[in-house]
């Protein structure tokens, strides 16, 4: 009888065990299907907001353009009539354009590195860094700003990022220094913790 009863709580047990089984096998397959359902609507939404990213850099564009135009011809056409303070106003609104037109840059860019894919590998960006630094001078010869590169700088990484990356950290310097008697640009690295 005892074996009987045994035997008895074992079966009991094992089907116990098997709707257990059997429930979480279901639990886990809606599971997979939600989370399959969620990653089709977060990349349909990337693709989205990827196209209107591209199409709002673009479209955006033409119109800044011509704001530029406008700023210029003013003050071409009108600059000697104008007071100082409408001067000022027309070279604000440029400055605000030129502002925005780096914004749409950036999307555009942003825009492109999603589009690609990595590519990394060794690169020593302070080499990087002084192209970049030669193309600012080469444009603006005449500017007074001093560049210091530290050598030898080395990481793994995808060269048109980085190229990018440096391409837009030295151009905010370069605006941002303009017109300064003794600026400098310092491109390095730090060691902290060994790191």
């Amino acid at each position: 009888v005892s074996l009987l009863c045994v035997i008895g709580e074992i079966l009991a047990a094992a089907i116990v065990r098997g709707r257990t089984e059997e429930k979480q096998r279901r639990v886990h397959a809606e599971l997979e299907e939600r989370i399959a359902e969620r990653t089709l609507q977060l990349e349909s939404a990337n693709r989205e907001l990827e196209s209107f990213n591209y199409s709002a850099s673009h479209d955006l564009r033409a119109p800044l353009n011509r704001l530029a135009g406008y700023c210029a011809a003013l003050k071409e056409e009108y600059g000697d009539k104008l007071d100082q303070q409408c001067l000022h106003y027309i070279e604000r609104i440029a400055a605000t354009g030129e502002q925005m037109d780096l914004v749409l840059s950036a999307l555009l860019t942003l825009y492109q590195v999603q589009q690609r894919e990595m590519v990394p590998r060794p690169l020593d960006i302070s080499e990087l860094a002084n192209a970049v630094a030669a193309s600012l001078k080469q444009r603006e010869p005449e500017r007074q700003a001093r560049i210091v590169i530290h050598d030898n700088i080395n990481v793994y990484a995808d060269m048109k990022l980085i190229w990018r990356a440096l391409e837009n950290l030295f151009g905010n310097a370069w605006k941002f220094t303009k017109g300064k008697p003794e600026a400098m640009i310092e491109f390095g690295e730090t060691i902290h913790d060994g790191e």
